[in-house]
């Protein structure tokens, strides 16, 4: 009879072990595929907008002010002079970059001798993307003691 409390321990500790690992490993895949998605639903939205000023841009002859919360249009002349520095030296295509304690992401297009900058400050998306990670871990936790306790018990 001495061999079943050591039997059993043992299942506890290995099932509990599993289950622990396989709500880790849950979380922590979760936690790329949101990331990822974040990025493409951000890309997506720059696309859009960037297609959307570059059709008021050749309307007003100008760059447009956007109302557009946490967003910034600027054209300038292929050189980039007139640009802010931290944008200057980029090239076409789609960025990332931190100025101050802003995290930027851009896209920058040239068209007809142009260069334009769309950016776009991710804070408050980082900030709800931070706030749901936090809820998934805490839920983590939870499942994993109540997994063990139930395991154990």
């Amino acid at each position: 009879m001495s061999t079943v409390p050591g039997l059993r321990q043992r299942l506890v500790v290995l099932v509990g072990g599993g289950v622990v690992l396989l709500l880790i490993a849950a979380y922590i895949s979760t936690a790329f595929v949101l990331n990822e998605r974040e990025d493409e639903m951000i890309d997506g939205i720059l696309d859009e907008q960037m297609e959307y000023s570059l059709q008021l841009y050749r309307t007003l002859g100008r760059a447009p002010e956007l109302n557009v919360p946490n967003m910034s249009f600027h054209a300038v002349p292929v050189a980039g002079a007139g640009l802010p520095p931290a944008f200057a030296g980029l090239g076409p295509g789609d960025h990332e970059v931190v100025v101050g304690r802003r995290h930027l992401h851009l896209e920058v297009k040239d068209e007809g001798g142009m260069r334009f900058v769309l950016a776009y400050d991710v804070a408050k998306q980082e900030a709800e993307f931070l706030e749901l990670l936090g809820i998934l871990g805490v839920v983590t936790l939870l499942s994993s003691g109540m997994a063990l306790w139930g395991i154990s018990w």
